[in-house]
């Protein structure tokens, strides 16, 4: 992990306790990824804070730990949820009529100018994309692909399908793969089941 490759920097106290803050600063060209935690004597975390900062925006997260117990948690909290032992993957939406959908891409070289098996959105949900991930170098000699498909409004479980350097691949089990997926933009919204049937 990032810790051990992190430099010592200062003690402080959290919640009343001592601790020692350990940062590490990751730099690349696309962004700057500046992280901290603060380990207790008994080596366990009482705070961790991170930024990135991708040029035109950025994001931070801070976190605070207390109420520790070390030990076994037992079988029981690996047992399977409900969620991922009856409905993983989720079953294609009923409606299985067949519609056009106007859907955006970024494309560019050396990825082939296709869809099958390659994340898409609709205005909005490339608009997210962009804003959140796509406004960078990397994507200055790219263009937006506009495509009218005709799919199946029984629409599967999202998966993430991109061009991997040699081919385009989507990741997930086999049932998982065999209908288009749909989720709303950047995971967000407020339609049922990640926006796959709404």
């Amino acid at each position: 992990s990032w810790v051990r490759q992190a430099e010592p920097v200062r003690e402080k106290q959290v919640h009343g306790e001592p601790c020692t803050v350990f940062r590490k600063s990751q730099r690349t060209a696309r962004f700057r990824i500046e992280s901290a935690v603060c380990i207790g004597a008994d080596g366990l975390p009482r705070e961790f804070n991170q930024s990135v900062d991708f040029g035109i925006f950025g994001m931070a997260n801070a976190m605070w730990f207390s109420g520790f117990r070390l030990g076994s948690p037992g079988d029981e909290a690996f047992r399977l949820t409900e969620a991922c032992s009856k409905y993983y993957p989720r079953p294609p939406c009923p409606d299985s009529r067949v519609m056009p959908i106007d859907v955006y891409r970024i494309f560019g070289p050396p990825e082939p100018l296709e869809l099958g098996d390659k994340n898409t959105g609709d205005a909005l949900g490339d608009l997210a994309f962009v804003c959140t991930q796509g406004a960078d170098a990397e994507y200055e000699k790219k263009v937006i692909t506009h495509w009218r498909v005709n799919v199946s409004q029984a629409f599967g479980q999202y998966s993430p399908c991109n061009f991997d350097g040699q081919r385009n691949r989507c990741l997930g089990p086999p049932a998982q793969l065999r209908a288009v997926g749909r989720r709303s933009g950047q995971g967000q919204g407020l339609g049922r089941i990640g926006g796959q049937c709404s």
